[in-house]
């Protein structure tokens, strides 16, 4: 991955106040395009950016990991009342067991 800067501070920062993008960089990834169309699906439908997609999705997996790590469990009910515990894996992506 390689970093830069996404504005400088001089055009970024309004008179009087902070950057708002201080924190932002800006980042390159290679994607199986499979994935790159997943993106773009989930942006579409949600109507925004693909950028704002893998917010939401690490803050998403940040949560769900922090329950892993706390031995939570994370269960899943269908329309049907049928409960699906979701099981989290380092290696692997997530699986469901029916319980």
């Amino acid at each position: 991955m390689t970093t830069e800067r996404a504005r400088s501070a001089k055009d970024a920062t309004p008179k009087g106040g902070q950057d708002p993008l201080a924190e932002f960089v800006k980042a390159s990834f290679n994607f199986p395009r499979e994935e790159l169309d997943d993106l773009k699906e989930l942006a579409s439908r949600r109507r925004i950016p693909v950028t704002q997609v893998l917010r939401q999705a690490i803050a998403s997996e940040l949560f769900l990991q922090r329950l892993a790590d706390e031995d939570s469990k994370v269960l899943v009910q269908d329309e049907d009342g049928n409960v699906q515990q979701v099981v989290f894996n380092q290696t692997q992506s997530v699986r469901a067991l029916t319980t």
